[in-house]
């Protein structure tokens, strides 16, 4: 390995996940960890003098270019996390405004449709009441303004059917 940094290789921010971003800046903050510390081995135990890693760059401060580097991953990482973040509240956000919209309107498209199906059956009601007052359904004498409204009547008509003028008025 050279005494630079390895390159960092940008990856759009639709392609990582919340739980891989979360994962790598997981790995990164241990190598960190793990990078502030030349003078411990990872099993946990300090050795008597320092054991230089020997993939790292070999400089007054072993160890520095990378931690640097490895910051930085970190940091960008972080960034990426909020702004995917905020463009999941942005979209949350948005999708509670449509269904509140929506909602409002299928409501007020509801109560339309409720006070026009009342209205019918009012206006069916009133109808229906107005036949069953004029329907003469049985054979016998009506008197015309006692038994049934004045009005016009249709017959299939026959012998049977006739009409009479009683003299009450």
């Amino acid at each position: 390995m050279t005494a630079t940094s390895p390159p960092i290789i940008p990856v759009p921010a639709s392609r990582i996940s919340a739980p891989e971003i979360r994962k790598r800046i997981k790995i990164a903050a241990a190598v960190v960890v793990a990078l502030r510390a030349p003078g411990r081995r990872l099993c946990g135990r300090r050795s008597r003098r320092p054991v230089p890693d020997p993939r790292l760059p070999t400089t007054d401060r072993a160890g520095e270019p990378h931690l640097k580097a490895e910051q930085l991953k970190l940091s960008n990482e972080k960034a990426t996390m909020q702004a995917e973040q905020g463009q999941v509240r942005t979209a949350q956000a948005a999708a509670k405004n449509a269904m509140t919209t929506a909602l409002a309107q299928v409501r007020a498209q509801y109560k339309s449709k409720l006070a026009s199906v009342q209205s019918l059956s009012a206006n069916s009601s009133r109808s229906r009441a107005i036949v069953l007052s004029s329907t003469i359904s049985a054979d016998g004498v009506y008197v015309v303004g006692k038994d049934i409204p004045s009005g016009t009547y249709h017959t299939s008509g026959g012998n049977q059917c006739y009409l009479r003028d009683t003299g009450e008025h």
